[in-house]
């Protein structure tokens, strides 16, 4: 069904959806809270913090007019309380004097008067919920508007019912009851055995599509063993024996007959790019090709420009293919890859184009692998006949869970971070404190410093709060007119061109605007020595591997670096969660305690959900869930598994692009 059939939707809004990844009624069904609210219904509750939704029997006692708003004045169990509406001048006609009304809303106090602005009238809420689901929308669009919308959807498009009882059983109802109850909960039991059901979902098709992507048995390239002295002696700094050790393993891997698989994991900052590099030279002065997959555009092009100067004492040619590489360029880097020629081939998701054969390759290396789909890593390996394959994570993961989710990979892991390099010095703020510690930023840019100021969101709320987070859109106002005035700043977000992205880089690294405000697109392989301050706004939005990995585009020089992470929340276990980051520096520590933090999971704030792109598996507390998952796959012959493989859609990309499955999807 098309989203034009839901009512209060033209055309307009069709384009704001879109930009939120929302084209037909399915993408709403799936779109989920970010967090829950809860719905008061006793004014009593009300205090000048509240920023509860209430719904409240309200009899009406006046009305007034005029050309911009209509006014109720109505009472509370005697409280007085006015009901405002703008440009709804309709409401006149369905509201009169004298009679009680259910009104949804939030309440604000003006000139010490309450009043509810736009509320929903009850009647038009055609299920009432306690607990009230909280999405991440573009301006324009409101929760009231999103709601209604989701239930339409609900009520009129039909989901199929999918058969996971041989998996999990049914202990936690059917999908269509889970996906109703993700958005409108009746209690937080209901809640979390919704939550349950889509997280054992989730494992059912991540690990059946590792099942089925799972490369034959088969004899791979034994590259050789190649002396890598020459490139080693003219790097600006000494290997740390994490470094020395992994690449010891990667080469040893490689020498052997047996195809490589293995998940290089290191802390941020620790020097995996180097080893990468490495291996990568292993594979091409063997007469081989190796290609460098990485999850950006602006992490492909960092990555290409520190490989030029690294590979040229050995001649190693570099090429770099991405979604922006001009028509006529692309095609001559594909007939040299196609060639065979020894090259290194750097690139976004465009390398798995159809388009983009290999002649030769013998490695692939994925940064951050987990932002990659199972198929989409799966397709990079097919294009070379058994390859070796080195796996990259800066994201720190307990050593449990790494194996439990890459339980089939060898593991080399990076302890140590380059000599010479000072502890980042973290600081947790209040908003009180802003002022101050941007003009301590103005500081470091005077001394020839840069720095980086994070957002959680681009565009504001469609009903700016105090509590909202921070958006780029709200805080550039502010830098331009009050906290930075003196210094010059640039931008940085995911929704900008090509173009603009490399333009904002070149300022912010050139120094010409040494200030970048950004988004999470920084968050991993940017690498600016100068930079040596790191903002990170609302900083309780964030999951705590995340705000150590932003943290680590800072201290990657001698110099001292800071990072300030501005807490705009007053709650005790936000606060908790920050500090860990103020009193620790290892990453792995650091998930450790976010896993012990978390082992109760979150209720009505869904941020830390999502970890390894799940969206509501959390490992943190449905490792149990997992291991019954895997038993159960475990125990099925090979022609049960084939007959799910529709369950593992969402990780298998595009099952006919598997290639050497063709056959067996097929049947």
């Amino acid at each position: 069904m098309k989203l034009n059939r839901l009512s209060g939707l033209g055309q307009k809004r069709i384009e704001k959806l879109a930009g939120m990844g929302i084209f037909k009624l399915a993408d709403l069904m799936v779109y989920f809270p970010g967090r829950y609210e809860w719905l008061e219904t006793d004014l009593k509750n009300y205090h000048e913090n509240s920023k509860n939704t209430f719904q409240l029997e309200v009899l009406i006692e006046s009305v007034q007019q005029n050309p911009k708003f209509l006014q109720f004045q109505g009472s509370v169990d005697q409280v007085p309380i006015r009901i405002v509406f703008f440009h709804q001048s309709y409401r006149k006609q369905s509201i009169l004097p004298n009679q009680t009304y259910r009104f949804q809303g939030k309440i604000q106090k003006w000139h010490n008067n309450l009043q509810m602005v736009n509320p929903i009238l009850a009647k038009e809420i055609t299920d009432e919920r306690i607990f009230l689901p909280v999405y991440r929308l573009s301006s324009g669009i409101t929760q009231t508007m999103f709601r209604r919308w989701i239930r339409q959807a609900l009520k009129e498009e039909s989901v199929y019912e999918r058969d996971y009882s041989p998996f999990f059983g049914n202990e936690f109802g059917t999908h269509n009851e889970a996906l109703r109850a993700i958005h409108f909960p009746e209690t937080p039991s209901d809640l979390e055995r919704a939550r349950k059901r889509l997280a054992a979902e989730e494992a059912v098709q991540y690990q059946l599509a590792q099942v089925l992507t799972k490369q034959p048995d088969r004899s791979g390239i034994a590259h050789q063993e190649i002396t890598l002295d020459s490139l080693i002696k003219q790097l600006p700094f000494q290997l740390t024996e994490g470094q020395t050790q992994s690449l010891t393993e990667i080469q040893k891997d490689m020498s052997s007959i047996h195809p490589m698989y293995r998940l290089l994991q290191g802390d941020v900052g620790s020097g995996k790019t180097v080893v990468a590099f490495l291996a990568m030279a292993v594979s091409v002065l063997s007469g081989h090709q190796a290609a460098y997959l990485a999850p950006t555009e602006v992490l492909a092009n960092q990555v290409y420009k520190k490989a030029i100067p690294f590979f040229a004492q050995t001649e190693i040619p570099c090429v770099l293919v991405t979604g922006s590489t001009k028509k006529k360029v692309r095609t001559e880097i594909n007939e040299r890859i196609q060639s065979g020629e020894s090259l290194v081939v750097f690139g976004t998701h465009a390398l798995l184009s159809d388009s983009l054969a290999f002649g030769q390759l013998s490695l692939v290396v994925t940064d951050e692998q987990h932002r990659f789909g199972v198929a989409q890593r799966s397709k990079l390996q097919s294009k070379g006949p058994a390859v070796d394959v080195l796996a990259m994570s800066a994201t720190p993961i307990p050593r449990t869970l790494a194996l439990t989710l890459f339980g089939e990979m060898s593991l080399s892991m990076i302890h140590s971070l380059p000599a010479g390099r000072k502890p980042i010095r973290t600081y947790l703020i209040g908003p009180q404190k802003r002022k101050d510690a941007y003009g301590f930023l103005e500081r470091e840019i005077e001394k020839g410093h840069r720095g980086f100021v994070v957002c959680p969101h681009i565009e504001l709320g469609e009903e700016p709060e105090e509590s909202d987070p921070m958006s780029i859109e709200k805080l550039e106002g502010e830098i331009r007119h009050d906290l930075l005035t003196h210094t010059s700043h640039t931008t940085l977000h995911g929704r900008m061109k090509k173009d603009a992205q490399d333009s904002a880089m070149e300022a912010f690294t050139s120094g010409k605007s040494p200030v970048l405000l950004s988004t999470t697109v920084i968050e991993v392989g940017i690498d600016v020595p100068e930079a040596t301050v790191i903002f990170i706004e609302s900083a309780e939005r964030f999951g705590l591997a995340q705000l150590h990995q932003l943290r680590g585009r800072v201290g990657r020089s001698d110099r001292q670096s800071y990072c300030i992470l501005i807490c705009h929340s007053k709650s005790e276990k936000a606060i908790e969660r920050m500090r860990v980051l103020v009193e620790s520096q290892d990453g792995f520590e650091i998930a450790e305690k976010d896993l012990r933090l978390r082992g109760q999971g979150n209720l009505f704030g869904l941020e830390q959900h999502g970890t390894f792109g799940f969206t509501h598996l959390d490992l943190a507390i449905d490792l149990e869930l997992w291991e019954d998952v895997r038993r159960s796959i475990a125990g099925m012959d090979e022609k049960t598994i084939l007959s799910f493989t529709t369950y593992a859609r969402r990780y298998l990309d595009n099952l006919k692009e598997v290639g050497e499955y063709d056959a067996r999807y097929s049947r």
